[in-house]
Formats: C-alpha cells, structure tokens, sequence
C-alpha cells in the first residue's frame, strides 16, 4: 500500500491545489496508512482494544485513496475548467 500512496501522492504534487491541501493531504493518507499497518500488529500483541485503531485507519486511508484518484483524474482531464483534449 506504501508503494501506491507514494506514487498516487507524487502525481498528485502535480495539480492545480494550493501547497498547504497538497501536504495535509500527504500526511494524512501517509498517516492512515502507518497506523493501518501498526494497528494489526496492536491488536495482535497488545490489545484487541485496537481494533477500532485499525477500522478508523483503514477508513481515513480509503478515504484519502479516493480523494487523491479524483484529484489525479481531475488534473488530468480538466486544466483551467476547461477539457484538456480537444475536439478537432
């Protein structure tokens, strides 16, 4: 998963979004992802307590997953508003 959040956030550095979005957005989805792999092994060997770690990491991680495939497609598709292949 580490390999596709770094490649999905390195394209993403490309668009259109102000510096501050583009880092919070790295951070979080990098985060996410962490605590998804650290929960699995707190529930393991700590406490099933954990588990709740694990589904609310995994779901600020999809979340982000999504976030930065509709950003990327966006950037691609659209530049200024308008289409970015045109008809001729």
């Amino acid at each position: 998963m580490g390999i596709i959040l770094m490649t999905l956030n390195h394209l993403m550095l490309f668009s259109d979004l102000s510096m501050r979005f583009k880092i919070m957005l790295i951070v979080v989805s990098f985060s996410a992802c962490l605590l998804d792999i650290l929960s699995s092994w707190l529930v393991r060997f700590v406490s099933a307590d954990f588990a709740y770690l694990k589904l609310s990491s995994m779901v600020f991680e999809q979340i982000s997953l999504v976030a930065l495939i509709f950003i990327i497609i966006k950037s691609v598709f659209m530049s200024d508003g308008k289409p970015a292949i045109y008809e001729k």
